[in-house]
């Protein structure tokens, strides 16, 4: 799954400097190409290799946490990471978001990355919808298009009622839930704290969360060969993360964010070059339609923001 939307609302350490849309750019295709490898190395080792999902979500993320803890001096320092006014809602952000890893990897590991993908690309609309439920923002006609659009991409994806669907597809489906609440506490945290809380606190839920779950116990490493993996799996993680809130550095979230989608685009190669996987016509039909509503989500957001700015902040939908 992707970071770019709850990494959004977190950045403080440095002032916003929206001046280098082409570097933005940049850093976000590469930030997304990266949450795209991690998912298929993950599923390689999960699934060729033969290692266990709790030891490779386990080490994966003490390697992760490594990265951003050399980096840590250049996101604003370790000072920046307690702050009693949103702890409490940055650990339990960390844990969906650890739960969200967890599932997308079992979720990987069991169907072609793509038809995971297709299904994890709802996650914008579900945003949308706790936005209407949580914020009580407004929502206009674009917005139920949008929205419609998306789970009507969904349905004509996966058939269900007509075709069997593997029970695994519900693991991704709970990522869209697990993701989209992560967001939501997001931008309920906003501004205050900064981005290294957002990129810190999700590797201790999950080392925590697979210590627990293994029996209160370390998971083992296993060899070299597997620690060298976890160490390119960390290294994956943890670049996306600092890349993609780079993007939101340099250029505004609306320009950004439709670039996620690319994320297929490296999931339809790298599912077929290492797993022979090859979505058939109904889900590339499906997606298309998600990914034509996301844009069009995206789109009309970033329609509204140039108009609330025109007329001094109101939001008008």
């Amino acid at each position: 799954m992707t970071g770019d939307q709850d990494l959004k609302k977190g950045e403080k350490t440095a002032p916003i400097r929206h001046n280098n849309i082409e570097l933005a750019i940049l850093f976000s295709v590469l930030a997304f190409a990266a949450f795209a490898v991690s998912d298929a190395w993950r599923k390689y080792v999960a699934n060729i290799m033969g290692y266990n999902i709790l030891d490779i979500l386990f080490w994966q993320a003490v390697c992760g946490m490594v990265v951003i803890i050399i980096l840590a001096p250049f996101m604003g320092g370790f000072a920046t990471l307690i702050d009693r006014r949103n702890m409490k809602w940055q650990m339990i952000r960390g844990t969906l978001i650890a739960l969200n890893t967890s599932f997308s990897l079992a979720a990987i590991s069991q169907v072609p990355i793509v038809d995971a993908y297709t299904i994890f690309f709802l996650t914008p609309f579900m945003v949308c919808i706790w936005g209407v439920l949580i914020f009580k923002e407004p929502i206009g006609m674009y917005r139920i298009l949008a929205i419609l659009g998306g789970f009507i991409g969904g349905f004509v994806a996966f058939r269900p009622g007509f075709v069997d669907i593997d029970p695994a597809y519900g693991y991704a489906v709970v990522c869209v839930f697990t993701f989209s609440s992560a967001n939501v506490l997001a931008r309920y945290i906003g501004k205050t704290d900064g981005l290294l809380c957002f990129a810190f606190w999700p590797f201790v839920g999950l080392i925590v969360g697979v210590f627990l779950a293994n029996g209160a116990s370390v998971p083992p490493a296993h060899d070299l060969t597997f620690f060298l993996y976890m160490i390119m799996l960390g290294c994956a993680y943890a670049s996306a993360m600092v890349l993609i809130s780079k993007s939101y550095h340099h250029a505004p979230v609306a320009v950004i964010a439709p670039y996620q989608y690319v994320q297929i685009i490296f999931a339809l190669f790298l599912g077929y070059v290492l797993f022979g996987d090859f979505p058939d016509m109904f889900k590339i039909i499906g997606g298309g339609i998600i990914v034509s509503s996301g844009l069009l989500l995206f789109a009309r957001e970033r329609h509204l923001k140039k108009i609330a700015q025109r007329e001094g902040g109101v939001q008008v939908d």
